[in-house]
C-alpha cells in the first residue's frame, strides 16, 4: 500500500507486515462493532398497540378492585366476561382514552355497549377505575416503544461504523495487490517523463475506481505539471486518471504527494430554479450538489415544515449533516435514521423535514433515488418521462424498516428533475403528477438552467402557495471517454 518504492515493485516484508497487522486490527474493531450491534437488537419490539394480553390484565386488574365482593359478580363472571370486556374497551375508544392503542377493527353492537351500562351496577367507578390503568398502559407502551427506537437506531449506527472499518481494512488488502501489479510500470513510465516516484499508494474500492497516491518529484530540472504526471500514470495503468486539486501546478526537485483518481465516464451539469411564498422573506427549502469520494455525487432538496426561517433552519439543518454523514462514508440510509432520531428526540417543538437524495456515480452512470417524505422525481430520456416515487416517512418520524432505493442506469442526455412539493401542489389539476408528466415530455429544453427555470415558471402561472424548488441534473459522458472513442 505505502512504503519506499522498490524497483522489483515490492515493499519490504516488515512494511507489509506493520500494514497487515493494522489491516487485521482494524477488522477485530469491525467485529465487535459487529457484535455489538447483534446485543442492541435482541428483546426491542416498537409497538403502537397493546397486545391482547394486555388489555385483559387493565381488565383483571379492573374487576379484582371493583367486581370483588360485589353481589352481581358470580353472575356477571359467568355470563357475560366476554361481552363486558369487549363493551368496556369500547366504551373507553368512545371517549377516546384508548384510541390511539387499539387496531381498527368491527365495534360491537350499540346493544351490547348499553347492556353493560346496565347491568353493571357501578359502571361509573368501573370506567374510571379503566381509564386510569389504560393511562398508565399508555405511558408505560410509550416508555418501551421509545427504547426500543434507540435500541433499534443504536444497533443500525454500529453497523454502519463496523462495515466503515470493514471496507478500510480491504481497501489495504487490495492496495498491496495493486502495488504489487503496478508499482514497477507507473515507475518506469514515470520515468520516461523525467519523474522520479518514490511511494505509490493505490486504493481501490469495492465499484473498481481507482485513486493513486504517489510521493514524486521532478529530476533535472524538468518542468513537468501534475497534469503531466497524471496522463504518465494512465498510460501505465491503462486507465484515464485526473489530478485532484490544482493540475497546473509544478513539480519541484523535491518530494511531494500529489492525489491521482481514475477519471470519471460521465459528467453532470446543474440548474436550479426556486421562489419563496406569497407574503414570505425566505425560503424553507434548501438544496445541496454535493461531491463525494469515489466519483460520486450527491443532489439533495430538503423541505422544511411549515414556511418561513424555522421552516429554513430545519432543512438546512439537514441538508448539511447529510453532507458529513456522506462524506464520512455513511450510508444514505443510516444517515436519514441518525438525523431522523435528531428531530424525534427534539425537547421543545418537534417537527420533521423532508429529505430527496439521488446519488449518482459517475464512474460507471448507476443513480440511487432515496425519499423521505419528498415530492416525486423525474428521469427523462428522449422525451419519455419516468417518475421516481417514494414511501419512506420524514425525518422526525421513526424509520424501522429500510427502504430499498430505486435504482436506475444513466445514460448520455438523461436528464434528473428533483422538485420541492410545493411546485407539484401549486398545479390545478385532479392529477397533478400526470400533468407535470406531460408537461415535462413536451419540453425541449436541453439546458438545465433552463429547463429548472421553465419549469418553475409553469408551476408558478397557478400561484406561489408555498416554497417551491427545482433541481436539475444534465448527464453526459467526459470529453475523455468521447475521444477513446
Amino acid at each position: 500500500m505505502a512504503g519506499k518504492f522498490r524497483k522489483n515493485g515490492d515493499l519490504s516484508m516488515k512494511e507489509w507486515g506493520e500494514l497487515s497487522i493494522a489491516g487485521e486490527r482494524v477488522d477485530e474493531i469491525s467485529s465487535c462493532f459487529e457484535r455489538l450491534s447483534r446485543c442492541f437488537s435482541r428483546d426491542y419490539d416498537v409497538r403502537r398497540k397493546l397486545t391482547e394480553e394486555q388489555k385483559e390484565r387493565i381488565f383483571d386488574n379492573v374487576c379484582a378492585m371493583l367486581c370483588s365482593g360485589c353481589e352481581q359478580e358470580v353472575h356477571c363472571r359467568k355470563y357475560y366476561a366476554y361481552d363486558n370486556f369487549t363493551a368496556a374497551m369500547e366504551l373507553l375508544k368512545e371517549q377516546e382514552l384508548a384510541s390511539s392503542l387499539e387496531e381498527p377493527g368491527d365495534a360491537p353492537e350499540e346493544a351490547l355497549k348499553q347492556g353493560f351500562l346496565e347491568r353493571c351496577i357501578h359502571h361509573e367507578d368501573f370506567l374510571y377505575a379503566a381509564t386510569e390503568e389504560y393511562v398508565m398502559a399508555k405511558q408505560q407502551l410509550q416508555v418501551q416503544s421509545r427504547m426500543a427506537e434507540i435500541r433499534f437506531i443504536a444497533e443500525n449506527q454500529l453497523k454502519e461504523i463496523a462495515a466503515i472499518l470493514k471496507e478500510f481494512s480491504e481497501g489495504i488488502r487490495r492496495g498491496k495487490e495493486l502495488e504489487e501489479l503496478w508499482s514497477a510500470k507507473l515507475a518506469t513510465e514515470l520515468r520516461k517523463r523525467h519523474i522520479e516516484m518514490e511511494n505509490a499508494v493505490f486504493l481501490k474500492d469495492k465499484g473498481a475506481m481507482m485513486q493513486v497516491f504517489l510521493t514524486v518529484r521532478s529530476k533535472w530540472g524538468s518542468c513537468i505539471t501534475v497534469k503531466e504526471a497524471a496522463e504518465a500514470a494512465g498510460r501505465a495503468l491503462g486507465k484515464s486518471m485526473r489530478a485532484e486539486g490544482n493540475g497546473a501546478k509544478i513539480l519541484t526537485d523535491r518530494f511531494e504527494v500529489i492525489h491521482l483518481s481514475q477519471e470519471a465516464q460521465f459528467q453532470l451539469f446543474t440548474g436550479m430554479a426556486r421562489m419563496v411564498k406569497e407574503g414570505s422573506s425566505v425560503s424553507g427549502d434548501t438544496f445541496s450538489i454535493k461531491e463525494l469520494p469515489d466519483a460520486k455525487l450527491a443532489l439533495m432538496l430538503s423541505d422544511g415544515m411549515g414556511s418561513g426561517i424555522e421552516a429554513q433552519k430545519e432543512s438546512c439543518m439537514m441538508v448539511e449533516l447529510l453532507e458529513e454523514f456522506l462524506e464520512t462514508g455513511f450510508s444514505v440510509h443510516a444517515s436519514l435514521q441518525m438525523i431522523s432520531t435528531l428531530f424525534l428526540t427534539k425537547v421543545k417543538n418537534p417537527s420533521v423535514v423532508t429529505a430527496d437524495i439521488a446519488m449518482l456515480n459517475l464512474y460507471n452512470g448507476m443513480a440511487e433515488f432515496y425519499k423521505a417524505g419528498a415530492a416525486p422525481s423525474y428521469l427523462k430520456r428522449n422525451g419519455l418521462i419516468t417518475p421516481v416515487f417514494g414511501s419512506a416517512p420524514p425525518a422526525g418520524m421513526f424509520l424501522k424498516q429500510e427502504e430499498e432505493p430505486e435504482i436506475h442506469k444513466l445514460y448520455q442526455g438523461d436528464c434528473i428533475i428533483m422538485m420541492t412539493d410545493g411546485v407539484l401542489e401549486a398545479l390545478r389539476a385532479e392529477n397533478k403528477d400526470q400533468m407535470m408528466e406531460g408537461y415535462l415530455s413536451m419540453l425541449k429544453v436541453k439546458n438545465p438552467q433552463e429547463m429548472a427555470e421553465r419549469i418553475l415558471a409553469f408551476a408558478a402561472e397557478h400561484g406561489a402557495h408555498d416554497d417551491m424548488t427545482v433541481l436539475v441534473a444534465a448527464v453526459y459522458e467526459s470529453q475523455r471517454k468521447k475521444k477513446r472513442r
